[in-house]
């Protein structure tokens, strides 16, 4: 590997790292936004009838945590219906706040507000996982 792919690809590194510790302090700053100024609505229960399957990665699931609450003491958080192409989740329907289930499924409490800064993580996360494939692909072609 010469001097120039090896600059690549430890900038590929440091945008990938980067971009990791930006999604958990931009997580972090949301928690504690939310914790500072939110109130938690009581669960309205829609949303139990959803459909969470994908097939060979396509279809609808939950993506993300945000929110964490404590309702009748139940951990919850806020997660989001979301479409998903080849294991990517592409575009996002509505807010649940959920609670996780002793068997790994999901409790559905009901629905919430969308709130822009979380989705904005979402597609962050999206890109740095990218970044991800990117690197690698990088270097099993240099490898070659």
């Amino acid at each position: 590997m010469n001097v120039e792919n090896f600059l690549t690809l430890f900038v590929m590194l440091l945008i990938v790292v980067v971009a990791f510790l930006g999604i958990k302090w931009l997580e972090k700053k949301l928690q504690r936004d939310f914790n500072q100024n939110g109130e938690v609505p009581m669960p309205n229960g829609k949303g139990k009838n959803l459909s969470l399957t994908r097939v060979n990665g396509c279809g609808m699931s939950f993506a993300g945590t945000f929110r964490e609450a404590n309702i009748d003491n139940y951990n919850t958080f806020v997660t989001y219906y979301t479409l998903y192409l080849l294991f990517i989740p592409l575009i996002p329907f509505k807010a649940y706040r959920v609670a996780r289930s002793e068997n790994g499924g999901f409790y559905i409490l009901g629905s919430e507000s969308m709130a822009i800064k979380e989705i904005c993580v979402n597609f962050l996360r999206l890109f740095a996982w990218g970044m991800v494939i990117a690197t690698i692909i990088f270097v099993i072609a240099n490898m070659l």
